[in-house]
């Protein structure tokens, strides 16, 4: 084997074979590339030393006493902070059966013995490049997950400030009013809560229900908006036709909202199901 110059890496493989000669060729060779290397004989060693600082990856013996790797390596895909690690069998065995069976166990790759330094090495940087991509692609997508959440949270905060103020701007028209929109979430609140205990109900109303309710409750009263003052404000008792028009806020209500959730079908606040 040539000597090769020290290239300066981060990444960190763990090595287990019960031969000795193959584990400081291996280190050796390794090493020299600039990887550190945790070399180990066993099978039972190598899950111990996995559990208490996971490696970047494996490079795994077969037929190995106590605990062959096949079942070394079944046992860190059970593991969920060990079973992303890339696994590559490095085996006297040659035979296509092995092989296929050192795949469906979760190795990434398959080395026959006696090995080429360069073939090591290639299939190492490979596995290693790979692996590095993934946990980019992975910072990647939790990057992306939160930036959705905080989105979500804005057109949340943004639709409940849009309602609380239509609903306020319906409530200032009636100073007789007072408290009604609080009081209002809070018996719908409790009501809703007290029929998802029934059986009849159960199945439809949860925790996400009982929310959308008790924000969407302020919007009862909208077609209040549409009520000429001197029929809201009026201080006295409403005439028969005057009363006819009040009551017609319910109707005009129904229609503002129904055109919205026709128009936004999918909006949790106007359709309920």
């Amino acid at each position: 084997m040539s000597e090769q110059s020290t290239i300066n890496k981060t990444e960190n493989i763990l090595i287990v074979d019960d031969t000795p000669e193959n584990l400081d060729i291996l280190s050796e060779m390794l090493r020299l590339r600039g990887y550190t290397v945790r070399p180990v004989t066993s099978g039972k060693q190598a899950l111990d030393t996995a559990m208490i600082s996971p490696p970047d990856l494996i490079l795994l013996d077969i037929n190995m006493p106590d605990m062959n790797g096949y079942e070394v390596c079944e046992l860190l895909k059970l593991n969920g902070s060990l079973s992303a690690i890339p696994v590559i069998f490095i085996s006297a065995l040659n035979e296509t059966l092995d092989k296929v069976k050192a795949f469906s166990v979760g190795g990434v790759d398959y080395i026959t013995k006696p090995f080429q330094y360069e073939e090591v090495l290639a299939r190492v940087e490979t596995h290693l490049h790979i692996r590095n991509l993934q946990r980019e692609l992975e910072k990647h997508n939790l990057n992306l997950e939160e930036m959705v959440k905080e989105k979500i949270k804005e057109l949340y905060e943004s639709q409940m400030a849009t309602i609380q103020a239509l609903a306020e701007i319906s409530e200032s028209r009636d100073d007789d009013t007072g408290k009604h929109l609080d009081r209002v979430q809070i018996y719908c609140r409790m009501l809703a809560f007290e029929l998802s205990k029934n059986d009849n109900y159960k199945n439809v109303i949860n925790e996400s229900y009982i929310d959308n309710i008790y924000f969407a409750s302020p919007l009862h009263d909208i077609g209040k908006v549409a009520i000429p003052d001197y029929i809201l404000l009026k201080p006295g008792k409403l005439t028969p036709d005057e009363f006819e028009i009040m009551k017609t806020h319910t109707t005009l209500g129904a229609n503002t909202l129904e055109n919205v959730r026709k128009k936004y079908p999918a909006n949790a606040f106007i359709t309920f199901r």
